[in-house]
């Protein structure tokens, strides 16, 4: 996560509870940019639990809409995060998990972490077997439509 985007939730959680310090805009001394104390500690602890901006945005919005007796800190931000991280995990069924066939043997457990990965990264679960399926080097075979009949009767010269 950048500072600009750690500056960005520090903002907006000033704009809804004002006991929170705004953050001070980074300013270049001597060629270097300095920036303010609170976003990078801030920016290490998320980066520390693998927050993602967007998942700490989520989880922002989610303490502004309910009402804290304690000032936010960067725990409540983290924490509201990994819920919804769970909660989109825990909205697929484990079933749509479906391994391709040409899964190398032992490659399982990677695949699953992968989709899994991807689904709580906020993926739909087409596009999380798919990121899985790159993670892993495997392609799924396209089957096309059944043929059945068709083939018979070209076979048998029924049909030209």
């Amino acid at each position: 996560m950048t500072p600009e985007q750690v500056a960005k939730i520090l903002t907006f959680l000033t704009a809804v509870d004002s006991r929170v310090k705004a953050p001070a805009p980074p300013r270049k001394v001597n060629g270097t940019w300095i920036v303010d104390p609170t976003v990078a500690a801030w920016q290490a602890v998320l980066e520390r639990n693998r927050v993602r901006f967007e998942d700490a945005w989520e989880g922002v919005q989610e303490l502004a809409s309910e009402p804290m007796i304690q000032v936010p800190q960067v725990g409540h931000v983290v924490a509201a995060a990994k819920r919804h991280r769970k909660a989109r995990l825990e909205a697929v069924p484990a079933e749509a998990f479906v391994p391709p066939d040409e899964l190398p043997p032992g490659g399982y457990p990677k695949w699953l972490q992968a989709a899994r990965n991807a689904v709580v990264d906020g993926h739909g679960i087409d596009a999380a077997l798919s990121v899985a399926d790159e993670v892993c080097g495997v392609q799924r075979r396209v089957i096309g439509a059944p043929v059945g009949r068709n083939v018979l009767e070209l076979v048998r010269g029924e049909r030209a």
